[in-house]
Parts: structure tokens; C-alpha cells; sequence
């Protein structure tokens, strides 16, 4: 069987070595974009919930609105409903 020499393997180590501290800076990386990304990501979710609740908010006022408004004009009491059927 064949030793490697001190030298020998002191640079293997050393070759070793290099490759586990570029494999951590590519680690840290990654990292450094995933949390970049990450924060990208929460912020759009929070605009688009904050949209979202706008939006629902104002289909919900339309949509009462126009029972309201439909509901007037079968009601012959209703003064919202004569206004719009035109009788005074």
C-alpha cells in the first residue's frame, strides 16, 4: 500500500479546505437572495391582501346599494323609488 507524504497530503487537506470555504460562500450566497426574495415576496402579499380588502370592500357597498336601489323601485311608498320611476 501506497502513503501519501506530509507534503502530499497537507495539500490534499489544503485542496479540501478551499473547496468547503467556496462552498460556504456560495452558501451564504444563496442565502443573502433567498432573503432578498423572501422580503420582495411578503411585500406583494401585503399589497396585494390590503387591495383585496379594498376591493371586496367596495363590491360589497355596490352590492347593497343596488338591492337597496331595486328594492325601492317594487316599494310604491318608497320615495328613492318614485324618484327613479320619475313620479312625484
Amino acid at each position: 500500500m501506497q502513503f501519501l507524504g506530509n507534503n502530499k497530503l497537507a495539500e490534499v487537506f489544503q485542496h479540501i479546505w478551499d473547496n468547503m470555504e467556496s462552498a460556504q460562500r456560495y452558501q451564504k450566497t444563496f442565502n443573502n437572495f433567498e432573503v432578498h426574495d423572501r422580503v420582495i415576496a411578503e411585500n406583494n402579499f401585503e399589497r396585494v391582501n390590503f387591495w383585496s380588502i379594498i376591493h371586496l370592500s367596495i363590491m360589497i357597498i355596490v352590492s347593497i346599494i343596488q338591492v337597496v336601489t331595486i328594492r325601492s323601485l317594487f316599494e310604491s311608498k318608497s320615495a328613492y323609488g318614485k324618484f327613479l320611476r320619475g313620479k312625484k
